[in-house]
């Protein structure tokens, strides 16, 4: 898996920022915020 190009790291550091983001902001099934 070392055939990633820059690009396509970056864009999976920001795929995995954004959905760590969207579970922080989006409280799981059954609490109230």
């Amino acid at each position: 898996m070392q055939d990633l190009t820059k690009e396509q790291q970056i864009l999976v550091a920001m795929r995995k920022t954004l959905s760590a983001v969207i579970r922080d902001i989006t409280p799981p099934p059954g609490m109230k915020h």
